[in-house]
């Protein structure tokens, strides 16, 4: 589900990176892995941001990852759920990453519908989703 995560938004859920200058200041539990909005601006990473350079990168963005915890449950629901018709487990692709998913035969519910790799290595529909 890591790998799925940094396709969909660059970044990695185990994130090696610093908060950049200046530091976050708001000191709590909360971290890259354990719910914290940050923000990247011309590829350096805030916690918090007040400056006004957002937006002129096209690579600028919010990012708020989900947990290690939320990220696995993710991926479990996916796997289960994904199965969808499927009826023996020998019909699924096998996969390393969900680029190799593209254009799996039993994904085709509508525009939207999309097939992801899982850590069992076979190609699922993705079913689970993140609410806030």
């Amino acid at each position: 589900e890591k790998d799925n995560q940094y396709e969909q938004s660059d970044v990695s859920m185990l994130g090696d990176m610093s908060l950049g200058s200046p530091p976050n200041y708001y000191v709590n539990v909360y971290d890259l892995s354990n719910g914290q909005g940050f923000i990247r601006v011309n590829n350096q990473y805030y916690g918090a941001y007040d400056g006004e350079d957002f937006g002129k990168d096209k690579d600028d963005k919010v990012i708020l990852l989900p947990t290690g915890l939320e990220a696995g449950i993710h991926g479990i629901l996916n796997d289960f759920l994904g199965r969808g018709s499927v009826s023996s487990p020998e019909e699924l692709r096998s996969c390393s990453t969900s680029d190799d998913c593209d254009g799996v035969p039993y994904c085709s519910a509508g525009s939207s519908d999309h097939a992801v790799c899982t850590g069992g290595g076979v190609c699922v529909c993705s079913r689970a989703h993140f609410h806030t």
